[in-house]
């Protein structure tokens, strides 16, 4: 993992309020006008959701999926979206029962990791997306499951 992806988390963890001021657009995707319109509303709903809830919030797992979401897409920064999804991940196994945003998260971050050429980690991530999506009945077309189920076969081919 990269350390600046890290320390930027751990800032965020510290004092989610702060969140706003950290800048850490890759030089690459400079010129993408469209990450402010995303990012801040974001870091702003993460900064307020953890204060207002508290960090383990269902809502602050949300908003560091959508910063993952961000990081991994308009930033191109899988290292970062890794560690954000991370986080979301970390608060959504606190919730009493696996549900369907829980396979999303799984199926998020392993997509970070096979980004990252990290394929086995990538795929333990996955089968665990299936067992969740098992566990809450989701539907064969149930999109989080299709992406799933190609995944999986995918990476199993390799």
């Amino acid at each position: 993992m990269r350390l600046e992806a890290k320390a930027a988390v751990s800032e965020l963890l510290l004092d989610p309020a702060a969140a706003i001021e950290i800048k850490t657009t890759p030089d690459r995707n400079k010129n993408n006008i469209m990450e402010p319109l995303v990012l801040e509303p974001v870091l702003a709903d993460l900064a307020r959701f953890n204060q207002e809830l508290g960090p383990h919030h269902e809502k602050v797992a949300e908003a560091w999926n959508s910063l993952g979401l961000i990081r991994m897409h308009v930033q191109l920064d899988p290292f970062a979206a890794i560690e954000c999804h991370k986080e979301a991940l970390r608060i959504q196994r606190l919730q009493s029962c696996p549900s369907l945003k829980l396979a999303a998260t799984l199926n998020d971050l392993a997509m970070c990791y096979e980004r990252v050429r990290e394929s086995e980690r990538a795929l333990e991530l996955y089968l665990e997306a299936e067992i969740v999506l098992k566990r809450c009945a989701a539907s064969s077309t149930h999109p989080v499951t299709i992406s799933t189920d190609r995944c999986i076969a995918r990476l199993q081919r390799r």
